[in-house]
């Protein structure tokens, strides 16, 4: 069985998913966490917040936790200066970080 996940995880990681959708995924089959960093930092850089149809494929507390992620890049970018700050002026690995403190990754 375990090398059967493998193999879907590594042909889940193949296809060109959306971050909400990847998310739903992964986390409803309790995929490594881990490979979706990149898709709560595009969320959580994205200049828009997700839709409301989008936001409910995902439980609150996933939600919750990408605002706070946000949250606190729109802070450290304007805490650096940044004249018009969002949450992408805080710099990827700034995201990152916060991203695997806030979800405990």
């Amino acid at each position: 069985f375990g090398k059967v996940r493998k193999l879907v995880v590594r042909q889940l990681e193949n296809l060109d998913l959306q971050p909400i959708d990847k998310i739903k995924i992964y986390s409803d089959f309790k995929i490594n966490a881990q490979l979706l960093i990149p898709s709560y930092s595009t969320l959580a850089k994205s200049p828009t917040l997700p839709s409301l149809s989008e936001a409910a494929k995902l439980d609150i507390e996933t939600i919750l936790r990408l605002i706070m992620v946000r949250e606190r890049a729109l802070q450290k970018a304007a805490e650096d200066g940044c004249r018009s700050p969002t949450s992408a002026s805080a710099g990827d690995e700034y995201v990152r970080r916060t991203i695997c403190e806030i979800f405990g990754l």
